[in-house]
């Protein structure tokens, strides 16, 4: 073979092999450019746990309230729903049987064991018969009061501030705060809350002891009434066995064992930790929500039904056990 023959070989063996590359690589950009390197997809994280639910949907009530905020249940699983201006009150058949205005939002709801209903408002609370005639006012804390959750044990009020980042303990009978819980005690293993947007829940449980999410940390913190500390757990883990985010779980509810029923926002579903902070069931995968939904505010009834606010569609949401399959 001749020189210039190899010569050409040499040049059609390489003007292929550029064309063979070149190709690839265009084709590779074609589908690098369709992809979105920096792209926050959390696809994989909403399905985490979806094959562990054990809860049904089991009744969607439509609330005739404008901009739903709060709900809470009775001893006797009636719900109390607390909205822009004004509360409803509907008996455990789904009835509604009362309402009254509050000409402020209702920004957290509940009930004493005297039927009373007990409202958290921005910067105070109120207490009202069923009438809707109010049986007692706090003392107002100001613009930076951001009053989110409310509960009441006895003779104790207790409400979780947002803008001022403590739990305020009143006393039930005179609206006269006695205490505040939660500041910062490095002797005692207690940090300060981490109120990062205002997502801020407490409940007391049947003995009587205080539980509040610290949102920032993804912690449950555990007092006393006397703002003794006592306990704490935290979970963080985008997965189902735990919470992310700059402030989750945003709601929760108490069941009779002492597990957690928790919402979050970012990724909105429901699910259940034990009384140590570990993963149990899902109650509602994310899939079941509008991905842009916050406000899942929780309770849990007699039966340990679960009751979803579900802000977006004014319904509430009630699911149950599901029954084992025969």
């Amino acid at each position: 073979m001749n020189s210039k023959v190899l010569t050409w070989l040499i040049i059609i063996v390489a003007v292929a092999g550029i064309l063979y590359f070149g190709s690839s690589a265009l084709d590779l950009r074609r589908v690098r450019d369709t992809q979105n390197p920096f792209e926050y997809n959390i696809k994989e994280y909403e399905q985490s746990g979806a094959d562990s639910v054990s809860f049904d949907l089991v009744h969607e009530l439509k609330l005739d309230l404008a901009d739903p905020l709060s709900i809470a249940l009775t001893a006797d699983d009636e719900l109390l729903a607390g909205g822009e201006s004004g509360v409803k009150i509907y008996n455990s058949g789904l009835e509604p049987v009362a309402e009254f205005n509050t000409l402020q939002s209702a920004l957290s709801i509940t009930s004493g064991d005297s039927g009373m209903v007990y409202v958290a408002f921005i910067d105070h609370y109120g207490v009202y018969n069923r009438e809707g005639q109010m049986q007692l006012k706090s003392q107002a804390f100001g613009d930076t009061a951001y009053f989110k959750s409310i509960d009441v044990y006895k003779n104790r009020v207790a409400i979780a501030d947002a803008g001022y980042r403590i739990v305020r303990i009143f006393d039930r009978g005179t609206g006269q705060q006695i205490r505040t819980v939660g500041h910062k005690n490095e002797n005692a293993g207690v940090p300060e809350f981490v109120v990062p947007s205002p997502f801020f829940d407490l409940a007391i449980d049947e003995q009587g002891f205080l539980w509040v999410v610290n949102p920032g940390r993804h912690m449950f913190e555990n007092f006393t009434l006397k703002g003794e500390f006592r306990t704490k757990w935290a979970r963080t883990s985008m997965r189902a066995d735990g919470f992310s985010g700059c402030c989750n779980p945003s709601h929760f509810a108490l069941m009779s064992d002492g597990s957690f029923v928790t919402s979050e926002k970012g990724i909105p579903r429901i699910k259940i930790h034990d009384q140590h902070g570990r993963f149990k069931t899902m109650v509602a995968p994310a899939d079941r929500f509008h991905k842009e939904t916050v406000g899942l505010d929780l309770a849990v009834d007699s039966q340990d039904r679960v009751w979803v606010l579900y802000p977006r569609e004014s319904k509430v949401l009630i699911f149950e056990k599901s029954k084992p399959s025969i």
